[in-house]
């Protein structure tokens, strides 16, 4: 339960080890990622009313690994990532992958925007967003050379992003929200002070406010 109360369900009895499961928005599924000898693939597990596992299916099978999925808002997709690029597939269309990002850089943590139609990622620590329908060239949102912004998490309203970074001299490791329509990013330094770089959407400028130590 929600609230800690009750006894664990084990929905998963795998010899490897099951990671990151992600519940998609009608709560009717559980997409995660299974380890084997060959790879990491994205399984869907359907859960009943009693929160047991009612059967599901695979939604990947590459030699790669695909890790870290995410649904869309509609939970009609699912992102993830395999071999530094992000993806998308089709809940109902397994064959339907699509690649959404390319290059040198290293893509991880797919994370959708409420309305769906921007993907937040990290690439090679810093901060990314693209279209989700694979269009146009991503948008760098943070560019830091002593900090590592992972783990985006966008929040659901609308005005500007956040996320946790520089000021002086460096970060204390650490995951807040500040203001509304951010992305929450976890963020690794060495010691000192804690703050944000506040990214508008539309312009992409930047402004640093200090924050309480945590």
């Amino acid at each position: 339960n929600a609230d800690g109360s009750g006894t664990p369900t084990n929905l998963t009895n795998s010899q490897q080890p099951d990671d990151h499961p992600a519940w998609s928005p009608d709560g009717r599924q559980i997409a995660f990622e299974s380890q084997d000898n060959t790879g990491t693939d994205i399984f869907v597990l359907n859960v009943d009313a009693s929160g047991h596992a009612a059967g599901g299916f695979q939604l990947t099978n590459t030699p790669a690994s695909e890790t870290h999925p995410t649904w869309s808002p509609d939970g009609s997709q699912i992102a993830y990532a395999r071999d530094g690029h992000i993806f998308v597939t089709a809940v109902a269309n397994p064959g339907s992958e699509r690649q959404l990002t390319s290059g040198a850089g290293f893509d991880s943590d797919p994370a959708w925007s409420p309305d769906g139609t921007q993907l937040a990622f990290s690439r090679d620590g810093d901060l990314y967003t693209t279209d989700a329908t694979g269009a146009g060239t991503p948008t760098a949102l943070t560019s830091t050379a002593t900090t590592s912004e992972t783990e985006p998490d966008w929040q659901p309203l609308a005005t500007s992003i956040t996320v946790q970074n520089t000021i002086t001299p460096s970060v204390a490791p650490g995951r807040f929200d500040l203001s509304v329509d951010s992305i929450v990013v976890r963020t690794a330094a060495g010691d000192g002070d804690a703050g944000t770089v506040i990214v508008d959407p539309g312009s992409h400028t930047v402004s640093a406010t200090a924050l309480p130590d945590y």
